[in-house]
């Protein structure tokens, strides 16, 4: 249960929050919440995903030639551009795995999870 009066670190101090400080507060918590394919899986590691699926395949049909050829970003830098790598747990995210991994529902230990929703990509 939350007290009305809830405590706040306020900058400078502290003092109680007022509601609309409460309202703010819990807006930001949400923002920075991920979705489960931005998420990273971290029982992958980039070895599992298939480089020349990314680069050959999706790559060249997202980004301009241009930028491609300009670009000397490591494998791990464009994937996190794009949103397939999490640069700080250093492993792919979860939409990552199930576009490049060739058997993603190998990885533990959401098995079952991450067949059906791969089935229901795929299908």
């Amino acid at each position: 249960m939350i007290d009305e009066n809830q405590l706040m670190q306020l900058l400078p101090g502290s003092g109680t929050a007022t509601e609309q400080e409460e309202r703010i507060l819990a807006e930001r918590r949400i923002s920075f919440a991920r979705s489960f394919d931005a998420q990273p899986c971290r029982q992958a590691t980039v070895d599992d995903l298939d480089a020349a699926r990314f680069l050959v395949g999706y790559r060249k049909k997202v980004i301009a030639p241009d930028v491609i050829a300009e670009n000397s970003r490591t494998l791990e830098q464009q994937l996190a551009g794009l949103s397939f790598f999490d640069l700080t747990h250093q492993c792919p995210t979860h939409a990552g795995v199930l576009l490049f991994c060739d058997r993603p529902t190998r990885l533990p230990p959401m098995r079952s999870n991450r067949t059906k929703l791969f089935r229901m990509i795929v299908m």
